[in-house]
């Protein structure tokens, strides 16, 4: 038997904003000291973007319990014909997030939106369940277990179309009849709660929170994740989600903004930390290469905290000797750490890896 889930209009009469108004107000003002952060960076969005974006991956990984690491990803970029999963997934999730934005910024939130954002985050991903369906809505009931207890049954297969309709027109309803982040909690939780797909409902509910909050614009562009705050607790995550399902949603909502909160304050720790970090390692390789390189130099360890010298060689135009050469010098500081492998040796920036993880 399948619970009744109650449409978007009726989910919101289930809301009182008393009961969250002081978690809502903080969370808009670390939201916003973020995205000053942002504006007042020295260093370029793709400096960092690219490690919020990582550092995201890897826990909304770790919440369906796939437990990828950081250097995962780096390693993969550096020796692609080792093909793993991890990186396939890597690389998916951040297409998924670029191209949904982009088509939600000019199409609005459609079903073919939410079915291509799904297709992209599991193309080519070979350990997927056998026989499920990618790319479109579910062909086959399912349910949600916690321990192997089922404890909630998503609307049918025949009713999943209607549901995620409904879904659409409350995305796309620009009535100011609730602020951008409650109603973001609120997507979320109902999409969850539609578990229109198969397989990966939970990756695809955690990405269209950042694309989301942009799309509504709260955020400039789609920077702020919080599923490194939701790791943090995961199971709280589950029981706030499943309340929503009894009639307690202000719990969720609450909980919800907490996250947000805690998630921002951690975001903009990162990018005060990066922005020091950058400054000092400019500084130090000023120093030690009195070069017209030093620029690009940082920028490249920045980008690539692991690197070889092949990488090095290719992304400043020089030598493998010169490339050996610079990344010697930096070892020699103790700005990089090598592996001590005789063959493919690695360069680490520890220094950033621990920033970023």
């Amino acid at each position: 038997m399948n619970d009744v889930l109650p449409f978007c209009n009726e989910q919101l009469k289930k809301i009182s904003s008393e009961e969250f108004l002081p978690e809502l107000l903080e969370t808009v003002r670390y939201i916003s000291i973020f995205e000053t952060k942002i504006e007042d960076s020295r260093l370029e969005k793709c400096v960092y973007l690219p490690k919020m974006e990582i550092s995201e991956i890897v826990s909304s990984l770790r919440i369906e319990g796939t437990h990828t690491k950081i250097e995962d990803y780096y390693q993969g970029e550096l020796f692609p014909e080792e093909k793993s999963v991890e990186l396939t997934e890597f690389k998916n999730y951040t297409s998924a997030l670029k191209k949904g934005t982009r088509l939600v910024k000019y199409e609005g939130f459609t079903n073919e939106v939410i079915k291509d954002i799904h297709k992209m985050m599991f193309s080519n991903v070979k350990n997927i369940k056998a026989g499920i369906t990618i790319g479109d809505y579910k062909k086959v009931n399912n349910y949600i277990a916690r321990d192997n207890i089922r404890v909630y049954s998503p609307p049918k297969v025949e009713e999943t179309q209607e549901y995620m309709n409904d879904l659409m027109n409350f995305i796309n309803d620009d009535s100011p009849i609730i602020h951008p982040l409650v109603k973001c909690a609120v997507i979320h939780a109902q999409f969850e709660s539609i578990h229109p797909f198969e397989d990966g409902n939970g990756r695809i509910g955690r990405i269209l929170i950042p694309i989301y909050l942009c799309y509504a614009g709260l955020i400039g562009a789609p920077l702020f994740y919080i599923s490194e705050a939701i790791d943090d607790d995961k199971y709280l995550y589950y029981n706030s989600l499943t309340e929503t399902r009894t009639g307690n949603y202000n719990l969720w909502i609450k909980y919800f903004l907490q996250k947000c909160t805690i998630q921002a304050k951690k975001h903009i720790k990162f990018i005060q930390n990066i922005d020091e970090l950058y400054k000092k390692i400019t500084q130090q390789v000023e120093q030690i290469t009195n070069s017209v390189l030093t620029p690009k130099l940082v920028r490249v360890i920045f980008e690539n905290p692991i690197i070889t010298s092949k990488k090095m060689a290719e992304s400043l135009n020089l030598s493998i000797t010169q490339a050996n050469r610079y990344l010697r010098a930096l070892e020699e500081e103790k700005i990089l750490y090598t592996n001590e492998r005789k063959r493919n040796i690695s360069y680490y920036f520890t220094e950033l890896l621990s920033l970023i993880c």
